[in-house]
Order: structure tokens, then C-alpha cells, then sequence
């Protein structure tokens, strides 16, 4: 709908019309989103973190070419825990597991995991 009005003010439009349909709606899909994660990470004092890890987690997947789920509420639904849920486990993390036999181990990993990545 918002798509032919956009045509019907601007004819030169017309070729572009699935173009337009297709940023409109991924538009509003981003916002429904944010929306979402902010709702749902409020209660537990992470709405920072948990937009942060949906933004980075946004340009990571613009740029590998995305992950694709079979529904858009599936998808909604799938990011939405993630980004309210890593925040919270790496919370509890650094809260409770603090100690050189946690974190060291971790790092380790972390620099195999690169060193072979890369």
C-alpha cells in the first residue's frame, strides 16, 4: 500500500516498485524488531546490550549473505531471544564465573578459533 503511493506520486518510479517494496518492508521489519528486543530486555537492565548485539549481529549477517529461516516470525522470534538472551548469559558469565579458570581457558579458545579462521 505505502509501495503505490510512492508510485503515485513519483511515476518514474514504476520499475523500481519491487525495489521499493522490499526496503519498505525490511524498514519495518527492523523496527518491529528493535521494538521487540527493547520490550523484553527492559526488565532485566540489558536493553543496551541487547541492541548492541542486534546491531552487530545485523551488519554481520548483511554481510555474509544472512540467515534465512523459513517464516519472518520465526526469524523475529529466533533473534529476538538471542539478542535478550547472550546478554544475559554473558552477565552471569562475568558475574559468577569470574576466575582465571574460566576466563583463561576462554581466551584460548577464542585465539584457536581465530588463528584457524583466519
Amino acid at each position: 500500500m505505502v509501495t503505490e503511493q510512492v508510485i503515485y506520486y513519483n511515476d518514474s518510479l514504476e520499475k523500481e516498485k519491487d525495489k521499493i517494496r522490499y526496503g519498505l518492508e525490511w524498514a519495518i521489519s527492523t523496527f518491529i524488531q528493535f521494538g521487540v528486543v527493547i520490550v523484553f530486555s527492559i526488565p532485566f537492565g540489558l536493553y543496551i546490550e541487547s541492541l548492541i548485539f542486534l546491531f552487530i549481529g545485523g551488519i554481520l549477517r548483511m554481510f555474509s549473505g544472512g540467515a534465512h529461516l523459513s517464516s519472518y516470525y520465526l526469524c523475529l522470534t529466533i533473534t529476538s531471544i538471542q539478542a535478550v538472551l547472550y546478554p544475559i548469559l554473558i552477565q552471569i558469565l562475568l558475574l559468577y564465573l569470574y576466575n582465571n579458570i574460566i576466563i583463561i581457558p576462554l581466551y584460548l579458545i577464542s585465539f584457536f578459533i581465530i588463528a584457524i579462521c583466519t
